[in-house]
């Protein structure tokens, strides 16, 4: 995926905004925020129509084309609209900044929060619900949980919420320990050296 500078990211923001106030006001702002990661999903698994959608050398006219045939009737009309205007304004090289941002926004509005969980093994069903209690405990909103498969925890698990960490892996205590035995040892040495 492509990275954006803040400009880029600012002038996403506005689109995303126009675009989840209006779908918030006809009342089909879930619908268009599926149909929006879908279309992430679509530019991620098809790199040569990522390409000519993302490409600020293609034909405005060439794309418009494509966007319509390939969209209208198929998706949110809020959605083809979008990204025709974006096409229009030689945008839509931001789509995927678009796309983000709405989710950003959709997110924060109903109260979304992203956690992401890595343990060792996949987790159970009844496992991922009590993770889920717990995380939305920690963060007051709902929980969107990311699972993430690390082997190198050996066990445990470690919680991303936000900026914040919780990191109950067997990994990190093994790390600890390590540390506690390297700093006794060197206070035995250092102890042994000054007697």
């Amino acid at each position: 995926m492509a990275s954006f500078n803040q400009d880029d990211a600012a002038i996403a923001g506005v689109y995303a905004q126009s675009l989840f106030d209006l779908a918030q006001a006809e009342g089909r702002a879930d619908d268009v925020h599926l149909e929006l990661q879908q279309f992430a999903k679509l530019l991620d698994d098809h790199a040569d129509f990522a390409r000519v959608v993302e490409s600020p050398l293609v034909d405005l006219d060439a794309r418009k084309a494509l966007l319509e045939k390939a969209l209208r009737g198929n998706a949110d009309d809020l959605v083809v609209n979008t990204l025709q205007v974006l096409n229009r304004k030689g945008r839509l090289p931001l789509v995927r900044a678009v796309v983000a941002e709405f989710s950003a926004i959709y997110k924060r509005t109903h109260g979304i929060v992203d956690v992401v969980v890595r343990t060792a093994i996949p987790l159970s069903a009844a496992l991922r619900k009590r993770i889920e209690a717990v995380a939305a405990r920690i963060t007051g909103g709902t929980p969107s949980l990311t699972e993430e498969v690390d082997p190198s925890l050996l066990g445990g698990i470690v919680l991303l919420v936000g900026d914040r960490k919780y990191d109950a892996s067997l990994a990190k205590d093994l790390h600890e320990v390590r540390q506690r035995l390297a700093v006794r040892s060197s206070r035995a040495a250092t102890a042994s050296i000054t007697a």
